[in-house]
């Protein structure tokens, strides 16, 4: 006859295995990121002081080839002269991370798209241009 503290132990001892052997069986590996893609976005022509039309959107992907969620994705200006709607932002359920980007100078704009683990960045050509007219005389 089991007394109640070797059926406590005996539960213990099975439910434990049990656990070692789900996790064992399930893919529960944590998803590394491999790439940065873009989505849309690159290659807009805007009024300086105007936000891009269309925000510039990327995925990120893992080494399996999974949409990632819940990642930060890091935006920088690597050319020209602007303001973006932030500096990071965080993948959303589809893997897809967007911002916009207002220039306040007129030329060629770089802004690049990056996330931790992932060495390429993702570029996106903005080209800002002066819409005010002048008269002459």
């Amino acid at each position: 006859m089991l007394t109640v503290t070797r059926r406590m132990s005996l539960l213990l001892v099975v439910a434990s295995a049990a656990t070692i052997a789900a996790c064992r069986d399930s893919n529960t590996a944590p998803l590394v990121a491999q790439a940065v893609a873009e989505i849309s976005g690159d290659s807009q022509t805007v009024s300086i002081g105007a936000a891009t039309a269309s925000p510039l959107v990327v995925r990120v992907i893992a080494t399996t080839g999974a949409l990632m969620p819940g990642v930060t994705v890091n935006w920088s200006l690597v050319q020209g002269t602007g303001a973006l709607s932030a500096t990071s932002s965080v993948t959303d359920s589809t893997g897809a991370a967007s911002v916009t980007f207002t220039p306040d100078a007129a030329g060629t704009d770089i802004v690049a798209a990056t996330a931790a683990a992932v060495s390429t960045p993702v570029d996106f050509t903005i080209v800002a241009t002066d819409t005010t007219t002048t008269s002459g005389n």
